[in-house]
């Protein structure tokens, strides 16, 4: 799965947490020039996202987090050993 990401939308505390179609909306904008991504909701705010081209995901990745205006979203890479359950998040959005 090098084509592969994984990311953590940080939002600020009360805000309402974003559909799957408000994500994809924000990144159709951001990543313009990436044609072909997917994204798959893993809960908990975490999503995984599929390139078609590993240079896409190099760019996306070089970048490394992505303000959404109502939250940021941070890019790290895949891992197959990634378990949601023990996911914690050691940066917070100031």
């Amino acid at each position: 799965m090098k084509n592969h990401l994984h990311d953590k939308i940080v939002l600020s505390k009360g805000d309402k947490p974003l559909t799957h179609l408000d994500i994809y909306k924000k990144l159709e904008g951001a990543w313009r020039s990436q044609v072909s991504w997917k994204a798959s909701p893993l809960g908990k705010t975490f999503y995984e996202f599929a390139f078609s081209f590993l240079e896409d995901l190099r760019g996306i990745l070089g970048v490394g987090s992505w303000n959404l205006s109502v939250g940021i979203l941070r890019v790290f890479v895949y891992s197959k050993d990634f378990v949601l359950a023990t996911m914690n998040m050691t940066k917070a959005q100031c």
